[in-house]
């Protein structure tokens, strides 16, 4: 269920030939993303920025890049210096929910849309499926229905 893709010589050499204009800041990849999708490429990951090449997105994710950065680097002074966790959600209780997500009417919508689509077996089922590979169905099936792609 991995996939290396630096086994892929062609990926690889095909890495290195790009510019370095195209490497900064990804730009390459904003403009192969955008290209492809706009709607998706607006999306806003982990890092508070997006994956977006056009000029608005672009100013924007230099100040959250910096913002990003900034706080992971105050965190850790803070951490550091007075023993305190800051930017951290303190409502956060760990506990196994795989329980509660495979009941979820969404995963088995997501798991029947996987199946239909012939990316799961027909045996399949959001009680038998390996919770790496729910995720990865429930995910996509959200992905599928925020872009309305068909």
């Amino acid at each position: 269920m991995s996939y290396a893709p630096l086994q892929e010589l062609e990926l690889v050499r095909y890495s290195y030939s790009i510019l370095p204009k195209g490497k900064r800041m990804s730009m390459f990849h904003r403009k192969m993303t955008t290209r492809a999708n706009k709607k998706a490429a607006r999306v806003e990951n982990m890092y508070f920025t997006t994956s977006s090449s056009e000029p608005l997105y672009i100013l924007r994710d230099f100040f959250m890049h910096g913002y990003y950065f900034s706080r992971l680097v105050i965190r850790h002074i803070v951490r550091k210096l007075f023993k305190v966790r800051i930017f951290e959600d303190k409502n956060i209780t760990l506990h196994d929910i795989e329980p509660q997500l495979r009941a979820l009417d969404s995963s088995r919508s997501a798991v029947e849309w996987a199946k239909s689509r012939g990316y799961l077996s027909d045996k399949a089922t959001a009680d038998n499926l390996p919770l790496k590979l729910l995720n990865k169905a429930i995910n996509l099936h959200f992905l599928h229905n925020e872009l309305g792609a068909d």
